[in-house]
């Protein structure tokens, strides 16, 4: 979203919810989240059958491709005037199986949500994923107790988030590192957790980083003791009054992208 010809930027929300255990948090991420699991399951199937074939195709030149290699090798073995011809028919073919490699591309699986994960693995997943996706808990401790945030993981993990909030190109250049550029992605976040758990993130330098400053925080007043049960609200035609949201959010969803797509959607 462009504000002005400077201001630019992915217009991602983060949300951190408080609520104490009993508050009903698992119950509204799952009416909330609902019609996103459920695109994701049928997207996953209309998918299937595209990802079959071209995962064949790509080990089939991956097979091709080596074969060639191979019998290149086998003529360097013992060269020969005679052998140049061969030689050169070889290398046209690798040459034509290494381009027809580069437009081989495996349709990424559309999952739109994380929950628990290593910097690493989230970094993986988010580069050569669908374009747009959340980190999306109802248990957020879950995150902050898990490896991502043990020891030194948690300052860089932290740091990474606010990277992806931020929408600009990441790139690992670590040796060891074998995450892509993550470029033209859109990420957010929606954590739910108890009060006291904010507490643990500025310890982990969630403060000193500014991780906290890019959420919206609520903390509502708790209702827990009081949920006495009524029948739901019916809206027109007697469905619930959740039903026209999730039919939005469905009809809403962003088209797929592919891995190599630098347009967020």
């Amino acid at each position: 979203m462009a504000r002005d010809a400077l201001l630019c930027g992915p217009s991602s929300l983060n949300l951190l919810i408080l609520g104490e255990s009993g508050d009903r948090k698992s119950a509204a991420d799952a009416w909330f989240t609902g019609p996103l699991r459920a695109w994701q399951e049928e997207k996953a199937k209309a998918l299937a059958g595209k990802r079959r074939q071209d995962a064949a195709r790509i080990q089939l030149n991956e097979e091709r491709r080596r074969s060639v290699r191979t019998q290149l090798a086998q003529l360097e073995i013992k060269p020969a005037p005679s052998t140049e011809a061969e030689r050169a028919r070889l290398q046209a073919r690798l040459d034509e199986l290494e381009a027809e490699a580069a437009g081989l591309v495996l349709q990424p699986l559309p999952i739109l949500t994380y929950e628990e994960a290593t910097p690493e693995g989230l970094a993986f997943a988010v580069a050569t994923g669908w374009a747009s996706a959340a980190l999306i808990s109802d248990e957020a401790g879950l995150i902050i107790g898990g490896r991502g945030m043990s020891g030194e993981n948690a300052l860089g993990f932290l740091s990474l988030l606010n990277r992806l909030w931020d929408g600009r190109p990441y790139g690992p250049t670590r040796k060891v590192a074998a995450a892509p550029e993550i470029r033209g992605r859109r990420f957010s976040s929606s954590l739910m957790l108890q009060p006291e758990l904010p507490g643990k993130i500025s310890e982990k330098g969630g403060r000193g980083v500014g991780f906290l400053a890019r959420y919206l925080i609520c903390h509502p007043p708790s209702t827990m003791g009081t949920h006495l049960y009524i029948p739901p609200p019916r809206g027109p035609g007697g469905s619930p009054p959740f039903t026209p949201f999730s039919s939005s959010c469905w009809i809403s969803s962003f088209p797929p992208t592919t891995a190599s797509s630098s347009s967020p959607r």
